[in-house]
């Protein structure tokens, strides 16, 4: 037996050493998923720390069933001050990352690191501006899009399908409900590789994998190994291919106890603060009721008698949790829908509209399109057709309206545009205006073929840019934008060294991503240090003990009406004697 365990461990060394694939069936049988003692984080997700066979290293391990209702993956999205190649993500420990979530509709109950980023490496909740090396996408927004170091990506399809595979350029962005740019892949159709870029053993390292059904992902990290060790405790643990998502300092995981909201973070050993990380992957629930969203509010087909009018195409989504089943139908029979029922998750699902026109007369025609789900409120779609006796033709759109940004933070702008062309050589005139949404959208250049828009409130608006030949024959085109409320200011928590008896110079700091700027609330001392004098005015502060000691204060700030985020300003105190 003995001989056995040793051959084995010969040879996981000597893959680590020459960078070989390595299968091992001698580890006999994977772990066991329904043991009584696993904690459950909620539906489908369960979370073990488990010893490794052979190696013993300690894993900390994540298993998600994403068949479970209402389950979604998260990653960064992009900040709101976004700038190409110099600001695509900004830092922060992985604990400060699942607290900040709290207040969000996409409170994570368990991340692990995810794509790499650079200038690293900073430590604590000391916030950085960063780039990100590899791709990102949340919610089909690229954060960052390269395909240059051609790495394999954990990728989350709106529909929930998980997949590992290096980033093309035909994949359809806008399809994705999460992307995130790992290291290596460590575990590649159930045979573990040895890669000579693993990070040398003594640190943590993190992965994500998914087994052979597509139907489980697992959220990894092992203590003091190397991408040898990591795509073994994949596979044990149930995957079938997986990728190393980081190796080192940064290599960090958590989880949030549904008993008592505590969030339960590890890191390297080695590091008495962690390290403040730019990107995660983590799970949620989204466990609200589906709720039926479609881009079109009306459409208006305008066509010369004796032609079949254009094409039109709205799209239907779920808006709400779970998943959303949905039936389609209308009331005429000059018109036609490409399907009749269908299913989304997040997706958006385009629906063509097809008309048949060609022998009605010149006139006015209406209809109604309607998308039904069980127990669901109904969305209808007026359809307004204008027939027009031969002559002159309507414009034709030859770019439909779109924007720059589909999601943007209140007091951003969105750059709308659109294109169209006149069959006559007329020159047409572009109208922009906001159909519906919350509050109101003011345009910079409300009759230009391209616009700035910004918003007054919060919430999803629908703008449409009206075409007109000069003729009163008018065409339309739709184009939806999500506004978000700014995310919550955070104060930064840092630590301190001094002397006794001598001041430390404290200065407050915050960061919004809305950038805001800050003010200091009368009761901005949330926890006052037990030992030594404060003094001062926010945001400077001076710290005096007169003994050796450790002490923390902790505060708090406003960026427009919202507070920072409970628990994030923290300012650890130490002083010692000088040496004299």
């Amino acid at each position: 037996m003995k001989s056995g365990l040793f051959k084995i461990k010969a040879a996981l060394v000597l893959s680590g050493v020459l960078g070989v694939i390595l299968p091992l069936k001698a580890f006999g049988a994977p772990f066991n998923w329904n043991l009584s003692h696993l904690k459950s984080l909620g539906p489908g997700v369960k979370f073990v720390a488990q010893r490794l066979p052979i190696s013993k290293k300690l894993a900390y391990v994540v298993q998600v069933d994403t068949q479970t209702p209402g389950i979604r993956f998260y990653t960064n999205e992009r900040p709101a001050n976004y700038k190409p190649g110099v600001i695509e993500a900004y830092t922060r420990t992985m604990f400060q990352h699942m607290a900040d979530s709290k207040l969000t509709d996409h409170k994570l109950v368990a991340a692990i690191t995810g794509a790499p980023f650079g200038p690293c490496c900073s430590y604590g909740d000391n916030l950085t501006f960063v780039q990100l090396s590899d791709s990102v996408v949340f919610d089909g927004v690229a954060s960052k899009w390269s395909l240059k170091n051609n790495r394999p990506a954990f990728v989350v399809s709106r529909s929930g399908t998980p997949s590992l595979r290096v980033l093309t350029k035909s994949e359809e962005i806008d399809n994705m409900q999460i992307a995130s740019t790992g290291f290596s892949k460590v575990l590649d159709a159930g045979v573990v590789k040895g890669l000579a870029d693993s990070p040398r053993v003594g640190y943590n390292s993190t992965g994500i994998g998914i087994d052979k059904d597509g139907r489980y992902v697992y959220f990894v990290t092992v203590m003091n190994s190397d991408w040898l060790i990591l795509g073994t405790a994949m596979q044990y643990f149930g995957s079938y291919d997986g990728v190393g998502m980081d190796g080192g300092g940064s290599a960090q995981m958590a989880y949030r106890d549904p008993k008592t909201s505590r969030v339960v973070s590890y890191k390297p050993s080695e590091y008495t603060e962690p390290r403040s990380i730019a990107n995660i992957v983590g799970v949620y629930f989204n466990t609200e009721a589906p709720a039926i969203a479609q881009i079109a509010t009306n459409l208006l087909p305008v066509v010369v008698e004796g032609e079949d009018a254009p094409s039109d195409s709205f799209q239907v989504w779920n808006s709400g949790g779970m998943t959303l089943d949905y039936t389609l139908s209308d009331d005429a029979d000059w018109l036609s829908l490409s399907e009749a029922s269908g299913r989304s998750v997040t997706q958006r699902n385009s629906i063509r509209v097809n008309y048949q026109t060609a022998g009605l007369a010149p006139g006015m025609y209406s209809a109604m399109i309607t998308v039904s789900g069980s127990g669901l409120t109904p969305q209808t779609i007026p359809v307004n057709l204008t027939i027009l006796p031969e002559g002159n033709k309507p414009p034709v759109i030859t770019l439909p309206a779109r924007v720059d940004q589909p999601t943007v933070v209140l007091g951003s702008t969105v750059e709308a545009s659109v294109l169209a062309s006149d069959p006559e050589g007329d020159s047409p005139t572009y109208t922009w205006s906001a159909i519906s949404g919350p509050g109101s959208a003011k345009f910079a250049n409300p009759t230009g073929s391209s616009t700035s828009v910004s918003f007054t409130e919060a919430g999803t608006y629908v703008l449409r840019a009206t075409i007109s030949d000069g003729e009163d024959i008018n065409v339309t085109s739709d184009v939806i934008v999500k506004v978000q409320s700014p995310p919550v200011p955070i104060a930064i928590s840092e630590s301190i060294q001094g002397f006794v008896g001598e001041p430390i110079e404290i200065v407050l700091k915050g960061f919004d991503s809305a950038n805001r700027p800050f003010v200091f609330p009368p009761d901005y001392l949330i926890k006052a240090p037990l030992s030594g004098k404060l003094s001062g005015t926010p945001p400077n502060l001076i710290y005096t003990s007169k003994r050796q000691t450790r002490d923390f204060l902790e505060f708090k700030l406003k960026a427009g009406s919202q507070e920072s985020l409970s628990g994030t300003g923290r300012i650890y105190l130490s002083t010692i004697p000088r040496q004299r």
